[in-house]
């Protein structure tokens, strides 16, 4: 039986996986949802297990694809007939074609009609640099947007999409994430319904800029700024989160301090601020990284300089919330809910 498909008809979900597992997919319990979150993915029957199987030869890269005639599609050449059409005809008819495309040209749109004094505001705050955002033409804006805020890391490659598990949607506390093996990735585990994953390590400020929506997180970081110690030395929070830095379980890691050539000057990369679970671990970990450099050690209060760079975070996210008080839209009162529960993550560690 062949598997070819026309990639500009429409198709049920249940063709598009019937097609999708005689090209080595699986996808079984699972059905294409659209609920509080938008689209997304839930299970048929909570009495059993979820399991979707993506095989790596489904890994789709940035460079491999184009927006044609407002349709996401794989450049010609790349990938088998068979998974070009399948994706295309995906793309269509589930995730870019069915509500992502408008969703994110009007984000995008929202940012870029900023005024300029917000737009510095963000920018120098290390949470927004809107040349490098919306470098390029709109169509290389919104497949770019599309990418980092969906992509998944495979053996140390990034900007990859892996179809039907882009479509999951977000929730901090959620213990399912995805797992890899050497041919594929994949997520099985027992759901009530819509099918909700954790997307890794972010704060709700960085979320929203990233991904598109508020949504409380577990963890905070600050901002980028410059403290001076005195009149020689300064210490410099250089961005406000760095993924693959912090991992924090059981155990916690941090950026080391990068000392500068001008050795009066000391780098955190980047710098933890709040811990929803405990909030002496930003705390801890501040002390113990101060503590590490002699010249820093003798020379500050590891906790007065934490209560300092706390406070001063939470006066940038309550001046930030000025900004953006009218006009009232949308984008604006979910810009709003997510600079509040910035706001109430930092005051866990007051």
């Amino acid at each position: 039986m062949s598997n070819s498909i026309n990639s500009s008809k429409k198709i049920s979900w249940e063709n598009l996986i019937s097609k999708f597992s005689g090209l080595g997919g699986i996808v079984e319990n699972v059905n294409f949802y659209f609920g509080d979150y938008g689209n997304g993915l839930a299970c048929d029957n909570p009495d059993k297990p979820i399991y979707i199987y993506i095989p790596e030869e489904f890994l789709i890269r940035y460079e491999d694809v184009e927006v044609n005639n407002q349709n996401l599609e794989i450049k010609k050449g790349f990938y088998s007939n068979e998974i070009v059409e399948w994706f295309n005809l995906y793309q269509k008819n589930f995730s870019w074609g069915r509500g992502t495309l408008k969703s994110l040209d009007y984000n995008e749109k929202s940012f870029k009609e900023m005024p300029n004094d917000l737009k510095n505001f963000l920018y120098k705050a290390g949470l927004l640099d809107f040349k490098l955002r919306h470098k390029g033409s709109w169509n290389d804006v919104l497949k770019r947007r599309y990418f980092e805020s969906r992509a998944i890391c495979y053996k140390r490659k990034k900007n990859l999409i892996f179809p039907i598990l882009e479509l999951l949607n977000h929730k901090s506390d959620s213990k399912y994430t995805y797992q890899h093996n050497e041919k594929g990735i994949y997520l099985s585990g027992d759901f009530h319904d819509e099918i909700l994953v954790n997307y890794g390590l972010n704060s709700p400020i960085s979320r929203f800029i990233g991904q598109g929506f508020a949504s409380d997180e577990e963890f905070a970081f600050s901002i980028k700024l410059t403290y001076k110690i005195d009149n020689r030395m300064k210490i410099i929070i250089r961005r406000p989160l760095n993924l693959h830095s912090y991992k924090i379980n059981e155990k916690y890691k941090v950026d080391k301090i990068v000392i500068h050539d001008d050795i009066n000057t000391f780098i955190i990369p980047s710098m933890w601020l709040a811990c929803k679970a405990n909030n002496n671990l930003p705390k801890i970990a501040i002390q113990e990284l101060i503590n590490g450099y002699d010249e820093l050690k003798n020379s500050i209060n590891p906790l007065q300089f934490f209560d300092y760079v706390l406070n001063y975070n939470l006066f940038y996210y309550s001046k930030l919330l000025k900004y953006i008080e009218s006009p009232n839209s949308e984008f604006n009162e979910e810009f709003r809910l997510a600079i509040n529960k910035q706001i109430n993550l930092l005051l866990y560690s007051r």
